[in-house]
């Protein structure tokens, strides 16, 4: 069995279902979810997607690369909702729309986990380029 596997297969005990009852909620046949577990079959992005769907709080990275916990923390779930939805979306169509509502936005908890994690990301990275250049320079 594969550590992916592993992992899945812990994920569907996690769940209460069986390989079979598993297979009927994200549509697949029981016996693809052996391959699956087995790693005879990959757990393609569409499977993948079949699997957030059924569990939208499953953290991926836990189940393909084993990193961090099996379960998002639920400010974790909703940002990465909010990030679906807005990766669908052009740049301009969300300045438009934020310049629109910016207020509201700007009230709601959600939106600022999301600004305030954009705002991290972005200054880790210019720290980052930051001591590169620093160190470029030595």
């Amino acid at each position: 069995m594969s550590e992916i596997g592993k992992r899945f297969k812990e994920l569907i005990i996690a769940n209460n279902d069986s390989n079979k009852s598993f297979a009927t909620k994200i549509d697949v046949n029981a016996n693809y979810i052996s391959m699956m577990i087995t790693g005879r079959k990959p757990i393609s992005d569409s499977i993948l997607y079949s699997i957030k769907k059924e569990i939208p709080n499953l953290n991926e990275e836990w189940l393909l690369q084993g990193k961090g916990s099996m379960f998002l923390a639920p400010n974790d779930v909703i940002t990465n909702e909010v990030d679906d939805v807005f990766s669908r979306i052009s740049d301009d169509e969300f300045a438009i729309y934020f310049a629109k509502h910016k207020d509201r936005l700007l009230n709601n908890e959600i939106i600022k986990v999301i600004i305030e994690k954009a705002a991290s990301e972005l200054y880790i990275n210019k720290l980052k380029e930051d001591i590169k250049k620093l160190s470029d320079n030595s």
